[in-house]
């Protein structure tokens, strides 16, 4: 898959809750940014479009290199595959955004030279060592986000913008 110069593909991961109005995820899709749809073999984690696929199914695309990034959560197979996310970006005004775990957005980062990670973090948590490879490619940013700071969030979501220079 080949991610035009004019689209963006952002990653948000973390361990901050994110469910709130003015979260970042969601100024970003009102801002023109697509989620992809996510599958699944069996439940959901995140609050994306998910679409069930049987367990045959995922090993069949796996096999093939359909999947972008997957994971296994409790014996449950989710992720995205390649043509959900090319679907979002060609959709979309100004890109691809993946709100999910941190294996997920590893993976789409060690595939993606061009995905933009950012971790949400309190100040004083660890980041993920699943991250290391981004951090080091210069894909990864990571913004302490302190809940009971007000505007936080707005904060947040305006280095966000800076990194990815809109």
């Amino acid at each position: 898959m080949e991610i035009t110069n004019s689209k963006k593909l952002v990653c948000i991961t973390g361990n901050v809750w994110t469910g709130s109005r003015d979260a970042p995820r969601r100024l970003l899709v009102n801002h023109g940014f697509v989620r992809p749809t996510w599958f699944t073999t069996r439940q959901h984690i995140t609050d994306a479009e998910y679409r069930h696929i049987p367990e045959a199914a995922f090993h069949l695309a796996r096999m093939n290199g359909e999947i972008l990034a997957s994971m296994d959560y409790h014996g449950d197979f989710m992720g995205i595959m390649h043509s959900d996310l090319a679907l979002a970006l060609d959709s979309a005004e100004i890109g691809a955004l993946v709100v999910g775990p941190q294996e997920i957005a590893a993976q789409i980062a060690a595939k993606e030279a061009r995905a933009i990670l950012f971790t949400f973090k309190d100040s004083a948590m660890e980041r993920s060592r699943l991250l290391d490879d981004a951090e080091r490619n210069g894909q990864l940013h990571r913004i302490d986000v302190d809940m009971l700071q007000p505007g936080a969030w707005n904060d947040a979501y305006h280095q966000i913008l800076k990194v990815i220079g809109l």
